[in-house]
């Protein structure tokens, strides 16, 4: 009897010191970042915690749990959302205005589902559009400002990508044989671009409605990786700014609408290690077009900015 106390005793403990490590060793990675009117900066961030496991990782992997907005000043929590779930994660997420963020949802519960989910900060409530999440790693889909339509990234990399008409509730592909990412609707919702890989990096342009896309050419040299990150159309919708790496040297790109390249700036060294991380650089328009502030890793894991006026970026 004494000795199966101990047990149960030793048990308690053992869960114990689990549950204070989970508290303790939580921590913020960021994701992306928006910019008001009155020059106040907002950081969406990926909460992670250290959650024991038996498998891959053992004993203890990051495990993502929710995501969290921050005044990037003063560091202050403004919100926080953590999806219920024990077995769903968020996995990525990015601002689609000033009071909507979207983010991907994995869901392990049975067979392995991805989610696209809207946060509304000012509401502080969310809701998720069932299996139009993305599988491509690193990916979050692509959808409208009216909630109509989602583009997303399928698991198997060469199946294209998937768009979700949500109102009829029909599929249809694009783009099969290439390896697609960063889907990114218009603020009209009458078209978005992405990223897209065969055996060259183009931006792909698509107008909803129509069969083809157009294809603008970026690297013209024969590589089959994926070398576009992130795109970001403007405020106005007239520029479309999309950072790509170009012998692991990292360029800001931006085109007009129409797919016009207008420039390539090459951007400061980053200490984070280049690869598919939660943020290589962010590219963060600023209000009405005026500029544009780089988000990166500087040295000691702190977040360093780089602003480009209009005049920089080739607009003036």
């Amino acid at each position: 009897m004494i000795r199966n106390l101990m047990k149960i005793v030793l048990c308690q403990c053992v869960c114990m010191f689990l549950f204070a490590i989970n508290i303790v060793l939580a921590k913020t990675e960021p994701l992306d970042f928006w910019v008001n009117p009155d020059g106040q900066i907002f950081q969406l961030n990926l909460i992670k915690k250290k959650t024991f496991t038996t498998g891959r990782g053992f004993p203890f992997w990051n495990k993502p749990v929710g995501l969290s907005v921050t005044d990037f000043k003063t560091g202050k929590e403004l919100a926080k959302l953590c999806p219920e779930g024990k077995r769903t994660s968020p996995l990525g997420a990015y601002w689609l205005d000033s009071d909507r963020v979207v983010f991907n949802l994995l869901d392990d519960n049975g067979p392995r589902k991805y989610h696209t989910g809207i946060w509304d900060i000012q509401t502080k409530t969310h809701h998720l559009y069932q299996r139009t999440g993305s599988g491509a790693y690193g990916a979050v889909s692509g959808i409208d400002a009216n909630e109509l339509m989602v583009v997303s990234c399928p698991y198997s990399e060469l199946d294209g990508m998937l768009l979700h008409d949500l109102n009829h509730g029909t599929n249809t592909q694009l783009l099969k044989g290439f390896v697609v990412y960063s889907p990114r609707f218009a603020p009209n919702s009458l078209r978005f671009a992405a990223f897209a890989c065969s055996k060259h990096t183009m931006l792909v342009l698509h107008t909803v409605g129509q069969s083809k896309s157009q294809e603008v050419m970026i690297d013209k040299y024969k590589n089959n990786q994926l070398s576009g990150r992130d795109l970001r159309w403007s405020h106005s919708g007239k520029y479309i700014a999309g950072i790509v790496y170009h012998d692991d040297v990292a360029f800001l790109y931006i085109w007009a609408s129409d797919g016009k390249e207008i420039s390539q700036i090459p951007l400061p060294s980053n200490h984070m290690s280049i690869g598919w991380s939660p943020m290589d650089y962010a590219p963060t328009w600023l209000p009405a077009d005026k500029g544009m502030i780089i988000f990166f890793q500087g040295e000691k894991e702190q977040i360093q900015q780089k602003i480009f006026s209009i005049v920089e970026l080739g607009l003036q």
